[in-house]
């Protein structure tokens, strides 16, 4: 995950401009995820893969696990 505060841009067509150290840093191709207290997590694929299998760990019996894996993952395809 990344961690620290990067500026940005907003075009006309809602992309975001993503700065080149942080591709430089998380590759061509990352996921970008609600996170917690209004900010944005992004991770690499490998990283992402990694989180996705330990949310998908947490037993389902257990609401809060069942709350924090939909916060996550209830938009992803």
């Amino acid at each position: 995950m990344l961690i620290g505060e990067y500026e940005h841009s907003v075009d006309t067509k809602g992309r975001l401009s993503m700065p080149a150290k942080l591709k430089e840093d998380i590759g061509e191709k990352f996921v970008v995820t609600k996170g917690l207290d209004g900010c944005l997590f992004g991770y690499s694929l490998t990283e992402w893969k990694n989180f996705d299998e330990k949310l998908r760990q947490f037993p389902l019996t257990n609401k809060d696990a069942r709350a924090l894996m939909r916060f996550f993952l209830s938009r992803c395809n």
